[in-house]
């Protein structure tokens, strides 16, 4: 009894601390939990045949005939308001469609990105002359040339049940290693469905983590996740494959968010900081961080990421404090 009435003493001894001395403390700047940078297109128009006006830098990628491929805003299938991006990939003449968003300069060197996406068959994109799709692109630097890819496959597993083998594949020039695979997953088809993922680039000790409309698909830590400096893009959606059949294959993508640092992703609870799941972030979530305090691998109460429970921590807890509903 009297360890856990010491427990919360200390709990609320450093809350005091934190508000009196720590600067830049405020209740409502949960910086963690708030995008530096989100859309839903609705705002959105088009530049020209291979960018649009988003107020993020961004590139359309065809080829190598363009003709054969294209984008467009789309008001008739949306996930939220009356706009979302079309792409779209035509025979062998274009072989890929991407749509590349540059943010690097928004964040720092772990992010969290998601954004929803709606493909209407899966099997048209993954049973033909290649066994594969590339569909989505974490990271992605250019120089030096010829770069390093982070990319998630979709491997043809068994289309007639809907299922797929999802991979994450590190390009490194010429070089592929397969890092992380998912067997025979069921991938949403025909409907909207969400893709959030976090990314801490580390020369050894990057974390990649990646959800489908909550579900943890990859989970991984100790990874060579920044093999050089500079400017990276990801690709949020992506036709790129070998067809020679005429028939046009089609994505949409829709409400894009990033943040800086983790954040979990928000289909899956309401509030990353109430740890016990009591719909209320108080003393008890706060108890769990403190003794928690010190070096942690993959603890749920080091929200950052960073492999370390601290003072950033308990001020997460603290600025999100109260109920979640």
């Amino acid at each position: 009894m009297l360890k856990h009435v010491a427990n919360y003493f200390i709990t609320i001894l450093c809350f005091l601390l934190i508000v009196i001395f720590w600067p830049g403390f405020a209740w409502a700047d949960n910086t963690s939990v708030v995008p530096v940078y989100q859309t839903d297109f609705e705002s959105a128009s088009i530049v020209d045949s291979n960018r649009i006006n988003m107020g993020l830098t961004n590139w359309f990628e065809f080829g190598p005939n363009s003709p054969a491929a294209k984008m467009w805003l789309e008001n008739s299938r949306t996930h939220s308001g009356t706009k979302s991006i079309g792409l779209e990939w035509l025979d062998k003449r274009s072989r890929r469609a991407e749509f590349n968003i540059y943010p690097s300069d928004l964040v720092g060197k772990d992010w969290s990105m998601s954004f929803w996406y709606f493909c209407p068959d899966w099997s048209l994109h993954t049973s033909y002359d290649w066994s594969w799709w590339e569909w989505f692109v974490p990271m992605s630097q250019e120089k030096p040339s010829p770069g390093t890819y982070w990319i998630s496959p979709i491997m043809n597993h068994d289309t007639t049940k809907n299922t797929y083998n999802l991979l994450l594949i590190l390009h490194e020039g010429e070089q592929k290693t397969t890092i992380a695979h998912k067997d025979n997953y069921k991938l949403p088809e025909n409907e909207w469905f969400n893709v959030h993922y976090y990314v801490k680039r580390d020369p050894q000790n990057g974390v990649f983590k990646m959800w489908i409309n909550g579900e943890s698909i990859f989970d991984l830590s100790n990874l060579a996740t920044e093999t050089v400096e500079g400017p990276w893009k990801a690709t949020i959606g992506k036709v790129y494959y070998e067809v020679s059949e005429p028939e046009a294959h089609r994505v949409w993508v829709d409400d894009l968010k990033i943040w800086n640092g983790f954040v979990a992703p928000e289909s899956t609870k309401v509030c990353p900081a109430d740890l016990n799941n009591d719909r209320v972030v108080n003393l008890a979530d706060a108890n769990f961080v403190l003794n928690k305090l010190g070096a942690c691998t993959n603890c749920v109460q080091d929200f950052n990421a960073d492999q370390i429970v601290n003072l950033y921590d308990l001020n997460f807890i603290l600025t999100s404090w109260g109920n979640c509903d």
